[in-house]
């Protein structure tokens, strides 16, 4: 996705309110420009790695890439 701060807390580390991870992963897809993979739902055990690098389309633009590991429960 190109987002901010404002648009997207790509920035966001703790996810220990309940359905906060959840909440997350719907902003992403709702911004998302590509979606890969599987649409299963994300469970708080799940493992989230944000991804983000400067974009020059407006200021405080940038590139983030979300990517869920899920199936960590088991």
């Amino acid at each position: 996705m190109k987002a901010d701060i404002r648009m997207f807390p790509f920035q966001q580390a703790d996810f220990s309110e309940a359905g906060g991870l959840q909440d997350y992963v719907i902003r992403a897809k709702g911004l998302g420009m590509f979606e890969k993979g599987e649409d299963a739902e994300v469970m708080e055990a799940d493992q989230v790695l944000t991804l983000m690098t400067c974009s020059y389309e407006w200021k405080d633009a940038r590139n983030i890439i979300v990517a869920v590991k899920t199936g960590m429960a088991d």
